[in-house]
């Protein structure tokens, strides 16, 4: 498996961002199963114990289920400074890094997966005033290897290589990946 880290404390972006995202009123989703048991958001990678509600944001490109192509997503058009900021952030030491979508994760612990709706490589940093937490990665050799990504990027094939959240032991923790996502080409 091939994996990279990139320290960020120097990128003049950080303490800005940081500081908006620890600001910003996230919005809650559902998760888990609703009363009729059907899935709803992220059930399959959410840690149970969490509470049944996560604070996320998705701009950039989105499947929809009822199109064969990808969309911006609402919070995109609703979080459109934002979106620009992050974009500014990654391309200011990694221009090459392609993606189409951002996922903003505000203390969302999550179960051991992989990112099925994702291809190719991903980036992933957290941001915050967390004390520990990180990423678990679970190697080839079956071996498991815990990175503390606080204001460093972490490159890896979230699609093909298990992985999970480490949760911290105090503070926000702020998780920001930059993918790819899986077109839909199957109309509904």
């Amino acid at each position: 498996m091939n994996f990279k880290t990139f320290d960020e404390t120097e990128n003049p972006f950080l303490e800005g961002l940081t500081q908006y995202l620890l600001d910003l009123k996230f919005p809650k989703k559902k998760c888990g199963k609703n009363a009729k048991g059907k899935q709803l958001n992220r059930a399959n990678i959410v840690n149970q114990e969490q509470d049944k509600e996560v604070e996320c944001i998705i701009l950039g490109k989105v499947r929809c289920f009822n199109k064969a192509e990808l969309v911006n997503s609402s919070m995109t058009r609703k979080h459109g400074d934002l979106f620009e900021v992050l974009q500014d952030f990654i391309h200011y030491n990694h221009p090459e890094f392609e993606y189409t979508s951002i996922c903003i994760n505000k203390n969302v612990i999550t179960n051991w997966h992989r990112d099925k709706n994702n291809t190719g490589e991903s980036m992933c940093i957290s941001v915050g005033n967390q004390l520990g937490g990180g990423i678990a990665l679970d190697l080839d050799d079956g071996t498991v290897l815990e990175v503390n990504n606080k204001n460093t990027f972490l490159l890896y094939d979230g699609s093909k290589v298990r992985h999970k959240t480490i949760a911290p032991e105090s503070g926000n923790r702020i998780a920001i990946i930059y993918y790819k996502a899986n077109e839909y080409n199957k109309k509904c």
